[in-house]
């Protein structure tokens, strides 16, 4: 069996029953599916078990409800939990924005919890819309020469049908493509799509894993990606602001542009990562 990484504090996904190994991948079984995985992204699980705990989280050596469990059970009590946490943290900043929106639109009485859900559910519903809106490829309202793609520039580019924020690396002219080649550093939110209260942190990859940070961490790589200039489609005009947002100016600037047409993809790159061009002869 293994476990799949995911991002941030909860850094795996699963157990899964392996299927197959060949050569660096493996086939495992995610419910009716068979998924393949590079080796490199899993854990095996040596001796699996789910110990006993208290309510304060601490290991019950004494109980012994559970020796004779077998493994298909004990595994499928861990799938159940870590389904569980997963869909917890992917909820929890939807709560936290449904409660908001409940406190400032009434006081608190005894049907609040209920209030909560219903926003939450609504909140839910429209972030798979705007998700979908993220992953699509839009026509760019702007064209950018290459000369004014400095290095350090943020943008919104479109890689692999994805809208994201990046920074700009370099651009460059390589032989045997007419078309210059832009190399962009990846940016990403956990908050909920379509605010402008998101804040931005570069995505690295550090021990194997993408984390979000701030600034690079030591010994880390950086997601990268190389696209052209005419995937870009909004150049800002001003760095990110000390909290790590979109300026005001440039948000203001990109909604009149685009409206509601152009949405940023929250996290996840693993469909683009490390990701160069392909040659364009003309």
């Amino acid at each position: 069996m293994v476990g799949i990484p995911r991002k941030f504090e909860i850094p795996y996904k699963g157990p899964f029953r392996i299927i197959k190994l060949f050569g660096n991948n493996v086939i495992v079984a995610d419910g009716d599916k068979e998924v393949t995985y590079n080796i490199t992204k899993t854990i095996k699980l040596r001796n699996f078990t789910i110990p006993q705990r208290d309510l304060y989280g601490r290991i019950v050596r004494n109980v012994d409800d559970h020796l004779d469990e077998s493994i298909e059970d004990t595994f499928a009590r861990a799938k159940v939990l870590t389904d569980k946490l997963l869909q917890l943290k992917r909820e929890g900043q939807l709560y936290k924005l449904a409660k908001q929106k409940v406190r400032e639109s009434a006081p608190f009485d005894d049907n609040q919890e209920e209030k909560v859900d219903s926003v939450a559910k609504t909140l839910r519903e429209h972030e798979k819309a705007l998700k979908k809106i993220a992953t699509t490829k839009i026509q760019p309202k702007l064209t950018f020469l290459p000369s004014t793609l400095q290095p350090g520039n943020f943008a919104i580019a479109n890689v692999l049908n994805q809208n994201r924020l990046v920074q700009i690396l370099e651009v460059r002219l390589v032989q045997g493509d007419s078309i210059p080649w832009v190399k962009v550093h990846i940016f990403s939110s956990i908050d909920p799509l379509g605010s402008p209260e998101r804040q931005f942190k570069g995505l690295y990859l550090e021990k194997g894993r993408e984390v979000l940070r701030q600034v690079q961490p030591p010994g880390s790589r950086i997601w990268w990606a190389e696209i052209y200039p005419s995937d870009i489609l909004f150049k800002c005009s001003y760095p990110l602001t000390h909290d790590r947002k979109i300026d005001p100016r440039d948000w203001s600037s990109l909604t009149t542009i685009y409206g509601k047409s152009l949405q940023i993809l929250s996290t996840s790159t693993s469909t683009f990562s490390y990701k160069r061009r392909k040659i364009h002869r003309q």
